[in-house]
């Protein structure tokens, strides 16, 4: 078998959230590659079910599950040094070697007890969305500027106000604080204010930007808790992302 080590890598991207889970789980079949993902603060999860584009020469009968600890130090960087567009790959009980020409790596897997699964199914199934749009290129234009600052504040926020969806940089704890803002769509929903967490955010956003046109956005709010979700969904439901707002 073959190992497509560019879509390996972007499936371990996908999966982790951008690497800001310290833990994966892929189980891989010939055509298809799915995994249930969530944070260590369970503020976020990620649900794939993909075309198997990574591990090449799979039958019908073969099934993997491929379990990895700390996939950012013990995973990228070895994937990274292999020059070529697609390496062999021998899969074994505890690790698998992938090999090009002289060159041979060994991974080896972690238990599965260790790996950040989401165990339940779809999150929130019953959750009503205040705002359902597709990702466009005024919103993707919008999120590039707030990136520019919003590692300053560590924290992202959608508003409505006057009828008006924004999405905001700032930290509203300060009263003094600078804030940058760009209005969104309208909605005839209460007036709120929901806070993220900035760098699960800009993951998540880092993941879509490059098929944008392919996604859709849209946002819960659950008054009783003053919390809010942001679930950012491809249009084919191969990828899915959910994050938890956080108080602020």
């Amino acid at each position: 078998m073959q190992i497509n080590v560019e879509n390996f890598k972007s499936l371990v991207r996908k999966a982790t959230l951008d690497l800001s889970i310290d833990s994966v789980q892929l189980n891989f079949e010939k055509d298809k590659v799915t995994s249930k993902m969530i944070t260590q603060h369970s503020d976020g999860i990620v649900l794939l079910n993909l075309e198997n584009n990574a591990i090449l020469g799979m039958t019908e009968n073969d099934e993997f599950q491929f379990n990895f600890s700390e996939p950012n130090q013990y995973v990228m960087p070895f994937l990274n040094l292999i020059d070529e567009e697609e390496a062999n790959i021998a899969i074994h009980q505890n690790k698998i070697t992938l090999s090009v020409g002289r060159q041979r790596s060994n991974m080896f897997f972690c238990s599965p007890g260790v790996v950040n699964v989401f165990s339940a199914g779809t999150p929130l199934d019953s959750v009503v969305y205040f705002i359902e749009m597709p990702i466009d290129e005024d919103f993707i234009n919008a999120f590039k500027k707030i990136k520019k600052v919003g590692t300053r504040f560590g924290r992202v926020y959608f508003n409505v106000e006057n009828g008006i969806l924004s999405i905001e940089s700032t930290d509203k704890r300060s009263s003094v604080s600078n804030t940058l803002k760009f209005d969104l769509v309208e909605t005839d929903f209460t007036d709120i204010s929901i806070c993220f967490d900035f760098g699960n955010f800009s993951k998540m956003m880092s993941l879509v930007s490059d098929d944008y046109e392919e996604f859709e956005i849209k946002i819960s709010y659950i008054e009783a808790n003053e919390l809010g979700m942001i679930f950012v969904r491809k249009l084919d439901d191969s990828e899915n992302y959910f994050l938890m707002s956080k108080v602020d």
